[in-house]
């Protein structure tokens, strides 16, 4: 017989017990926080003097367009965020996955500072944004007892 899940209730089980009973819930958290990287200023930042000099950007300019539209990424977190009280956690890691996806695919392809915004702004929405809020409700809404320890296990896959 199966030995009770951690994942309801008051259930207190040690860490390693919580990890190799909860494993499967756990990695998919951690690569939900790995895949925030994306969005990620320092991830962004790798392309960003290729950016400038393929669009005739100064380091301000490019510095202005990025705070627009992490600005409006954070804006329009109040909004799509609200998916993750309606949406199951499976459908809605789906969704965050493809549009963050999608938002790469059209980073790669920027080509004039409308693209470019309209780029970091999904990728700062569905990388930096989503993806992050995405892991740490899942991992809100499934543990009680665990909650913490939960939520800093799927954390190390923003360290990884």
């Amino acid at each position: 017989m199966n030995s009770p899940s951690p994942a309801h209730g008051r259930l207190q089980v040690g860490t390693a017990e919580f990890v190799r009973v909860e494993w499967r819930f756990l990695l998919f958290g951690m690569a939900m926080a790995f895949c925030s990287s994306l969005g990620q200023t320092f991830f962004i930042s790798l392309f960003s003097a290729e950016i400038r000099a393929e669009l005739g950007l100064s380091h301000g300019a490019f510095g202005s367009y990025y705070a627009l539209a992490t600005t409006a990424s954070a804006i329009s977190l109040v909004w799509l965020g609200k998916l993750a009280d309606t949406m199951r956690v499976e459908r809605l890691a789906l969704f965050v996955i493809c549009c963050l996806c999608a938002s790469a695919m059209l980073f790669s392809q920027v080509f004039s500072v409308v693209t470019l915004v309209f780029g970091l702004y999904l990728l700062r929405l569905f990388g930096q944004g989503m993806t992050s809020h995405t892991h740490t409700t899942a991992m809100a809404r499934r543990y009680v007892a665990a909650r913490g320890r939960a939520l800093s296990l799927a954390q190390m896959g923003m360290t990884a």
